[in-house]
């Protein structure tokens, strides 16, 4: 556990931020776009509480890469013992990034109001966007990644958009937003958890990760 805690500190290193700052990723933009109009629009500050959380996991999965520290490659290790080293890191970000995701959850619904339906939607939004992994030019995860970030976030603003409405009757949206949850989303992470998979598999040799 300790190495985990100390890698994922490591990470946040300024030098990390510099790289994904020049390599101009979307998610950083996409994030931007969507704070903007949520705040101009609809004037509400309160969604601060979501998009402030957002941002921060945004910028932890893009500043760790799922790949280990070179000491671990110059290590004794075999490379079983190094895909348990990526995987067990791998959750550990995850179980980080849904304590933050959803601190931002439960803060809005108790400025607003409480729901269960909606509670149980961005909870499983919040599981999927913290299993996100940074993607590069050729392996394969751009399309995924860009697709599930964007679904949370339309359908997590649409969710409380519905907890906001002064005509609490959202029985037709929440059907709707179901749906694309099921057949939209789901079907996206079926082939999402394949690249993952692969990803860590890779991971755990040195070369594939320079390469």
């Amino acid at each position: 556990m300790k190495y985990l805690i100390r890698d994922y500190i490591y990470g946040w290193r300024l030098e990390n931020f510099k790289e994904n700052y020049k390599n101009g990723k979307l998610a950083g933009m996409m994030f931007l776009y969507a704070f903007v109009i949520n705040v101009t629009a609809t004037g509400n500050i309160t969604m601060l509480g979501y998009y402030v959380p957002v941002a921060i996991v945004y910028l932890s999965i893009f500043i760790h890469p799922v790949s280990l520290r070179k000491m671990y490659y110059v290590c004794p290790l075999t490379p079983h013992e190094r895909e348990k080293l990526v995987r067990d890191s791998y959750i550990f970000r995850i179980v980080m990034h849904m304590l933050i995701l959803t601190f931002g959850n439960i803060f809005i619904m108790t400025v607003t109001r409480f729901s269960m339906p909606v509670f149980i939607y961005v909870t499983i939004n919040a599981l999927i966007t913290s299993t996100i992994l940074p993607y590069g030019n050729k392996d394969g995860l751009s399309a995924y990644v860009i697709a599930l970030l964007v679904i949370c976030v339309v359908t997590n603003s649409w969710q409380f958009d519905i907890l906001q409405s002064a005509s609490y009757n959202p029985v037709i949206e929440q059907r709707l937003l179901y749906a694309i949850m099921v057949f939209v989303e789901f079907t996206i992470c079926i082939g999402y958890a394949r690249q993952v998979r692969r990803k860590i598999k890779s991971a755990a040799v040195y070369e594939e990760v320079v390469l």
